[in-house]
């Protein structure tokens, strides 16, 4: 069924609907919208605020307590640049699996409570990161443990 076959026949079951209904209207918030686009740089089309939009809802707590990290595809780097101008401020890191170091550059980022962008992955990932990913952080007494790979343990 497409738009127009799907009006016709809501309104012929007498379902209530909005004619002029949009993502961005229904779950966006005009003002930071404009912030993306103004300050961060978030391209003003309808799929970037759509994507952005997504983002910013996977990620802010409680809306995705238990569930994934968004995947950006983005190869134009527009999605890339605006992630790094959103968090520059909290001196997110951009690190690549390539990198030797990457382990203790995300330890030190949870520890210290930054943001971390990871660059260019791979389909599979380094088993290292699946809690993280997973947001498997278990209580113990009066912390919370994160365990990363057999490794180490936050």
């Amino acid at each position: 069924v497409h738009g127009k076959q799907w009006i016709a026949m809501t309104e012929e079951q007498g379902v209530p609907f909005s004619k002029d209904f949009t993502f961005e209207g229904m779950v966006g918030d005009p003002v930071l919208i404009r912030e993306w686009n103004s300050i961060h740089g978030l391209p003003a089309d309808k799929f970037s605020i759509e994507n952005g939009i997504i983002t910013h809802h996977m990620v802010i707590p409680p809306t995705n307590s238990k569930g994934r990290w968004p995947l950006i595809i983005d190869p134009q780097g527009q999605a890339n640049s605006w992630i790094k101008k959103m968090e520059a401020e909290n001196s997110i890191r951009a690190i690549r699996l390539t990198d030797p170091k990457y382990s203790q550059y995300l330890i030190n980022a949870i520890r210290l409570g930054q943001p971390i962008l990871l660059e260019n992955i791979d389909e599979t990932l380094d088993p290292f990161l699946e809690p993280l990913l997973q947001k498997q952080i278990p209580k113990e007494g009066m912390q919370l443990k994160i365990k990363t790979g057999c490794r180490h343990s936050l």
